[in-house]
């Protein structure tokens, strides 16, 4: 996983692919896979189109590393250089639902002995988060994945989306009052979980 790796490891990793070390950039691919293919499976559904943006993504770093600068935030570019590739091909662009599956961002880790009962409890809870969050617009449900789902914080999630920090901070505002309303409208109290997660994030971002 990313967060297990020190910054300066990651940046040193850059550095050594910037250099020609083909290790390096197997390392950085290896790293941030997993997370460019979840991002990339909100904007489409065609699995193979992802994993071409994503060689894509990787092989002109590599033919143009030379002149690539180096990133304060190595999973912010990718995800930006991915964003840009796949949305070259608008018209297989189509921003999906968040997948519960593809962190469980929402669950808590469960262990060997965890009963079927709690599997199905943390399955169905993770299906209702992803049900309301796909109920906000395209532009408020992506900034909540990138805060949540990757991690980035205010001015990472601008460099991806191409926006300002404020517009990010706007966003993040409109989808905590949508989510407020979806609670008050009626909807099953576990919202009130995703209103206090999205509570401590703005207060740390």
């Amino acid at each position: 996983m990313v967060d297990r790796h020190a910054k300066s490891e990651i940046l040193s990793m850059w550095v050594s692919f910037k250099a020609g070390d083909e290790r390096a950039l197997r390392s950085l691919m290896e790293l941030y896979l997993p997370k460019m293919y979840n991002y990339g499976s909100k904007f489409s559904n065609d699995r193979e189109f992802i994993k071409d943006c994503i060689q894509d993504v990787f092989i002109g770093m590599w033919q143009y590393r030379e002149n690539l600068a180096l990133p304060d935030s190595p999973k912010a570019y990718l995800l930006t250089a991915l964003r840009r590739k796949m949305f070259s091909s608008r018209s297989r662009i189509t921003l999906t639902s968040l997948d519960p599956k593809s962190d469980m961002l929402f669950s808590t880790e469960q262990s060997a002995e965890d009963t079927l009962i709690e599997r199905e409890s943390i399955a169905g809870q993770n299906k209702l988060v992803a049900h309301l969050l796909g109920r906000l617009p395209e532009r408020q449900r992506e900034v909540i994945y990138l805060k949540f789902y990757q991690g980035l914080d205010r001015h990472e999630t601008a460099a991806v989306m191409g926006i300002s920090d404020q517009s990010v901070s706007n966003l993040f505002q409109k989808a905590l009052n949508a989510l407020k309303s979806l609670h008050s409208s009626g909807v099953p109290v576990l919202v009130r979980s995703v209103i206090h997660l999205l509570l401590i994030c703005r207060i740390l971002s």
